[in-house]
């Protein structure tokens, strides 16, 4: 028995037919074939695929991104192929957001193959504030707040619109007394976030009140030309610092000399807002002053000398002593 081809035989891309053949003594003879076929089953292999995305940041005008890369090549094991290009090539320009970059390598047995990355193009860039409140600066209410209204702050963004507010407080809300920061983040599209801050400072501008002010006080000095005077002392408060420990110059039970003297009660609350409670203390002299060494009755005789008259005495001067000057 005979064949074309030995079992082990080396056979290359197609397909073979196998005859065996036998041929007895008589010369008759008989075949049997079968076929070997041999196929290219092996995918190209891309060289110089990117192992990565590729990360660029757009530029900030023309809101895209120029990207270069080195272009892949394929191989084949068997029977060379094409290789087909994206659409994108190294040097071109892309838009902001995710673009797939799709190398196909076919040989000519119809296998293909894939090299396939990324092109990611990011927006870095937050929105620009075009108009923001200053600080703002409001006077106390009785409550202790303030009422503030603000013109909301504006912005424009480079690439990814719309743009969104978000804000600590809102315009006509109370602030308190102090300094409060507002701030607003304005964000884009894509989440960069651009931050705009102002503060609202509220002020406490009212002075505590008095309450039981005394009323002018007169009252007579003692022997020693003095008097104690009593009094109730008055209370203040103050809207925002609550109670306030008056100052004075004088305490109730003070000794005063005789004349008018300026009581002062000072009330500071805690801002130093100031308010004062005055009232006179007069201490009158009753007194009389005491004389000394007057002169009894004098008793003048006229003496005449010559055509004139002469009339003479020559009494003492008396003296007096004031209790209080």
């Amino acid at each position: 028995m005979t064949s074309n081809f030995r079992s082990g035989a080396l056979f290359g891309l197609g397909t073979y037919k196998v005859i065996y053949t036998a041929k007895d003594s008589a010369q008759n003879i008989s075949t049997s074939s079968f076929d070997i076929v041999v196929q290219d089953n092996s995918l190209p292999v891309f060289v110089g695929c990117p192992a990565a995305n590729i990360e660029k940041d757009a530029d900030p005008i023309s809101c895209k991104a120029k990207v270069i890369w080195r272009a892949p090549t394929a191989n084949d094991n068997c029977l060379d192929g094409t290789v087909t290009a994206p659409v994108f090539q190294p040097g071109d320009e892309f838009p902001i957001g995710t673009t797939v970059i799709t190398y196909i390598a076919k040989d000519k047995a119809g296998n293909t193959s894939r090299c396939e990355f990324s092109i990611v193009v990011s927006d870095k860039t937050g929105p620009t504030v075009t108009s923001q409140p200053t600080d703002i600066s409001a006077n106390a209410n009785a409550s202790c707040k303030a009422n503030v209204n603000w013109t909301l702050p504006t912005a424009t963004d480079n690439c990814s619109t719309p743009i969104s507010f978000n804000s600590s407080n809102s315009p006509n809300e109370l602030f308190p007394l102090g300094t409060t920061k507002v701030t607003y983040t304005l964000k884009d599209k894509v989440n960069n976030a651009s931050e705009v801050f102002f503060n609202v400072i509220v002020n406490d501008v009212t002075a505590p009140v008095f309450s039981g002010c005394p009323a002018d006080i007169t009252i007579s000095s003692n022997t020693s030309c003095s008097a104690t005077v009593n009094w109730v002392e008055p209370t203040a408060t103050d809207n925002c610092s609550g109670s306030v420990t008056p100052t004075s110059n004088f305490k109730p039970g003070a000794v005063f000399e005789t004349g008018t003297t300026e009581v002062i009660y000072e009330a500071t609350d805690n801002v130093g807002n100031k308010s004062r409670c005055t009232f006179n203390v007069k201490v009158t002299n009753e007194s009389v002053p005491v004389i000394s060494g007057c002169p009894e009755d004098i008793l003048i005789k006229q003496m005449k000398q010559g055509k004139q008259l002469l009339c003479g005495m020559n009494p003492l001067r008396p003296t007096y002593v004031a209790r209080c000057r």
